[in-house]
C-alpha cells in the first residue's frame, strides 16, 4: 500500500511537526511531501526523505515562507499524487489543497487557516513592514478563503486535534471531524524535581499568544516569571517586563524536564489549538493556570490539574494565580492525566481512522464522523 503524508512546511519544529513525525512512525515507508523544508531540521528530527514543491526553489521559500502565502494552494495542487492508496495531510494552512483522484484523503487539521478564519493579526500583524504592506496582504484574504474552501471539498475525512478545532471546522467548513489529540511523550518528564518559586510560560512570542498578560500579572504580584520562546513580539514584551521577568529564548529539549518540573505552575493565557506544552507540564507534575478556552478545555480540570480562568485579562490571571496558591495538587494525578495523551494512543487512533477512510474509498462524499 502506497501512502503519502503531506505537511504545510518543515521550517520549524513544533506541535504540528511532532504529529508528522508520529505519522512517519506509523507508516515508515510513506512518502513525505511539504511546500518547503529546512534540511538541517529534517535531518535532526529523523524525518527521512522529503519531497518539496516549487516553493523550495523560490527566494525566501524557507526563510521567509510567510510572504509566500498566496502561492501555497497552487504549490500543493501541483503535486502529483496519482498512484497512492491513501493521502494524509497535516494542515494548518494549505497542505489539504493536494488533489487525489483515486485515493481517499484524510486531513489532520491543526486549525482552519488561522489568519483567514479566526485570528487574522496572527499572520498579517506579524509582517515586519509598514501598514500599507499589511493592508495589501489583507486584501488577499477573500481570494484565499475561496481556495481554502475548494481544498475542503477534496477532503474525505477531517480529524481535529481538539474539540475547539472540531467546532471551528464545523463553523468555517461545514464539516464534522473526529477528535484525536496529538501524542505527547511523558517519559522525559518523569524525574523528581524540587518545586521552585517561579512561574513558567512557554510560547512563540507573537501578540495573539498574550504573553503580555502574564508579564503584567508577574509585575503586579512581584513573582518570578521565566519566559521560554522567541518571536517578533519580544522587543515589545521586554519593554513591558519588570525586574522579576526573565526571557530565556528557546531551550533545548534536554533542559525542559527540570525547567518544567521545578516551576510553581505553567501559565497559558493564550487560546491554544491543543496545547502540547500544557501536557508536558502535567507530565512533569506541574499544574497549569490557563484560559478556559481552546485546547485547555480538553486537557485540564479546574482544581484537579490546574486553575482555569474565563476572561482573557490580567485581572483574571492575577486572581487565578492567587487561587493556585490556595489549592494543593497531587503530582501523580497530574502525571496520570498527561499519560492519557500518549503517542501510542494517537498512533492507534490515526491508524484506525485511516483504515476506515480506506474502507470507504474515494466516493466523492465525506466519510461520516462517528
Amino acid at each position: 500500500m502506497r501512502i503519502a503524508i503531506v505537511h504545510d512546511k518543515l521550517v520549524q519544529f513544533g506541535g504540528a511537526e511532532r504529529v508528522v513525525r508520529d505519522m512517519r512512525r506509523i507508516w515508515p515507508d510513506a512518502d513525505l511531501y511539504t511546500s518547503a523544508f529546512d534540511p538541517d531540521l529534517v535531518r535532526r528530527e529523523g524525518l527521512g526523505e522529503v519531497r518539496a514543491t516549487f516553493l523550495q526553489r523560490m527566494p525566501g521559500g524557507v526563510e521567509q515562507s510567510r510572504w509566500l502565502m498566496p502561492f501555497y494552494d497552487l504549490a500543493f495542487r501541483s503535486l502529483d499524487l496519482d498512484g497512492y492508496d491513501l493521502v494524509l495531510s497535516s494542515s494548518a494552512m494549505f497542505a489539504k489543497s493536494v488533489r487525489s483522484k483515486a485515493a481517499p484523503h484524510l486531513c489532520y487539521c491543526h486549525i482552519p487557516v488561522r489568519y483567514l478564519w479566526e485570528y487574522r493579526d496572527s499572520h498579517i500583524g506579524e509582517l515586519p513592514h509598514p501598514a500599507p504592506v499589511r493592508l495589501a496582504a489583507s486584501l488577499t484574504v477573500p481570494w484565499l478563503r475561496r481556495r481554502d474552501l475548494r481544498a475542503v471539498a477534496g477532503v474525505d475525512m477531517f480529524v481535529a486535534n481538539s474539540h475547539a478545532i472540531a467546532d471551528q471546522i464545523r463553523r468555517h467548513y461545514g464539516r464534522e471531524a473526529e477528535v484525536v489529540p496529538p501524542g505527547v511523550d511523558s517519559t522525559p518528564f518523569a524525574g523528581a524535581h524540587e518545586r521552585g518559586d517561579y512561574l513558567l510560560l512557554v510560547a512563540r512570542l507573537y501578540p495573539y499568544k498574550r504573553v503580555d498578560l502574564a508579564i503584567e500579572a508577574a509585575n503586579r504580584l512581584g513573582v518570578p516569571l521565566k519566559i521560554v520562546g522567541e518571536g517578533s513580539d519580544r522587543p515589545r514584551l521586554e519593554q513591558l517586563a519588570g525586574d522579576t521577568v526573565e526571557f530565556l529564548g528557546w531551550v533545548v529539549e534536554e533542559d525542559k524536564p527540570a525547567l518544567f518540573g521545578s516551576a510553581r505552575a505553567l501559565l497559558a493565557p493564550q487560546i491554544e489549538d491543543f496545547g502540547i506544552v500544557m501536557v508536558e507540564a502535567l507530565a512533569a507534575g506541574t499544574p497549569v493556570v490557563a484560559l478556559n478556552r481552546g485546547g485547555a478545555v480538553d486537557i485540564l480540570s479546574d482544581g484537579e490539574t490546574g486553575v482555569l480562568f474565563s476572561r482573557q485579562t490580567a485581572d483574571e490571571l492575577v486572581d487565578a494565580i492567587g487561587r493556585l496558591e490556595r489549592e494543593s495538587f497531587d503530582r501523580e494525578v497530574l502525571r496520570a492525566r498527561a499519560r492519557a495523551f500518549s503517542p501510542e494512543r494517537f498512533q492507534a487512533s490515526i491508524r484506525e481512522l485511516a483504515e476506515r477512510a480506506l474502507a470507504a474509498g474515494k466516493t466523492g462524499k465525506p466519510v461520516a464522523a462517528s
